[in-house]
């Protein structure tokens, strides 16, 4: 019934606000599709009574969106602050070859280059030792040079959706799909799905948010080609997962006739994508009515707070189980946005956030819609949010922090050059003048 409910707000929401890509329909629209594929997919799992609060929180967002939108100025004559097309191209290039180089350092900081990733044996001895190195040696920390040049990955993974929207070009199209060799290979050395999910995301976000703002976007529609292409995606994005997880258990080399690490990896996917819904329902039957101090950011913005030092860790939530059938299925300390925000400032201000997330939509939305490219980070970062939000807060790492600010940046400064307008010379000859 509540699923029948998300379905009947995001058609609503779509109604209200002409388009499926309005925040206060595309927000509803990905969650009526996180808990459809939890019924679908792991119909083990038991998300009630935390589903109620996904529907409120998905009507809060709506609300917001349209107190946002109403708060946006008027339209335009011109899409104002176009991007330099030569900017977005250069400074693609310039990061992919910064994101290899991150790599390279990443790789011999176990002795390694980025030859051995040609090695399968050799990749998977890698693989295993930053797995080891990342979940059991305390205070582990990649250099901070790679830390600094993943950076730039991510900022072009946003440029990169912005260029592929903007240009036609065949030779912009291949610039545009460049950043994946950096982050398949950041993802195939650290064995996480992190960087991978996270350009992806980014990248398709920056992509809608351009749309929105050329207006080409009015072109897409949500039926059966959008539907299509989601599960096309999806079923790329569990390959990648299952890929990944068997290089993270040194598949390559186990020489144990029992492990199957295919199957393995299915069941591990099936509870990162939807598992986080069950845990968090498990977490706020028992925690609704309590109200301990709040964190303060130290969930949201954990990545800044480790930093910062002073002995702060990196907050991660306990395992819990997601099946309630099941007692060998795997866990997960994965629990939607929603836990992270209450942890840090309670649930009556998480609901106050979400509202304030609806009103930064709507008003980013109207803005770009009405022709301000300013604007576009701002949209982009309410889709990532509202992709992110099945797993977490899409802002909690300071390599994504610092690849927003520069998208501002690029946004303000990455223009392209005023149209030259001409002029006629004293003696009648035409000549151009810079606007």
């Amino acid at each position: 019934m509540v699923e029948l409910l998300l379905v009947l707000l995001a058609w609503f929401g779509t109604v209200q606000f002409g388009s499926w890509l309005a925040p206060g329909a595309f927000y509803s629209i990905l969650w009526a599709g996180f808990v459809g594929a939890s019924l679908v997919f792991a119909p083990d799992n038991e998300i009630w009574p935390g589903v109620v609060w996904f529907l409120l929180m998905c009507g809060l967002v709506q609300i917001g969106a349209a107190i946002g939108s109403g708060s946006a100025r008027r339209p335009m004559p011109l899409r104002r602050g176009s991007p330099s097309l030569r900017a977005l191209r250069w400074t693609n290039v310039f990061c992919v070859i910064a994101g290899l180089v991150g790599v390279e350092i990443l790789l011999r900081s176990i002795g390694e280059g980025l030859t051995s990733l040609a090695n399968p044996v050799a990749l998977a001895i890698n693989s295993v030792v930053f797995s080891y190195l990342r979940y059991y040696r305390h205070g582990f920390r990649e250099p901070s040079a790679y830390v600094a040049l993943s950076t730039l990955v991510y900022l072009s993974a946003y440029l990169s959706g912005i260029l592929f929207s903007l240009s036609q070009r065949r030779a912009d199209r291949v610039i545009a799909i460049l950043v994946a060799a950096p982050v398949l290979l950041i993802g195939i050395t650290l064995t996480t799905r992190g960087p991978v999910l996270f350009c992806g995301i980014m990248w398709l976000v920056s992509y809608l948010a351009t749309g929105v703002w050329s207006g080409e976007i009015t072109r897409l529609r949500f039926g059966a080609r959008s539907l299509t292409w989601a599960g096309v995606l999806s079923a790329i994005l569990v390959v990648v997962y299952v890929g990944l997880q068997a290089l993270r258990t040194g598949a390559p080399i186990r020489r144990d006739a029992k492990f199957n690490p295919v199957q393995f990896g299915l069941a591990q996917a099936q509870t990162a994508y939807v598992g986080s819904l069950a845990a968090f329902s498990s977490w706020f039957e028992d925690n609704w009515s309590s109200f301990p101090a709040p964190g303060l950011g130290r969930y949201s913005f954990a990545s800044a707070y480790q930093w910062l030092g002073g002995g702060h860790q990196f907050q991660r939530f306990d395992e819990t189980q997601v099946s309630s059938e099941d007692p060998d299925a795997p866990t997960t300390n994965v629990f939607t946005i929603y836990r992270y925000w209450a942890e840090d400032f309670t649930l009556p201000g998480s609901a106050f956030l979400v509202l304030l997330l609806g009103v930064m939509g709507g008003w980013s939305y109207r803005s770009v819609q009405n022709g301000a490219f300013s604007r576009v980070p701002f949209l982009a970062l309410f889709y990532q949010i509202g992709f992110v939000s099945l797993a977490g807060f899409a802002m909690r790492d300071t390599t994504i922090q610092g690849a927003f600010l520069l998208l501002l940046v690029f946004a303000r400064f990455g223009r392209a050059a005023p149209p030259r307008r001409r002029a006629k010379a004293p003696g009648g000859e035409a000549i151009a003048a810079a606007g």
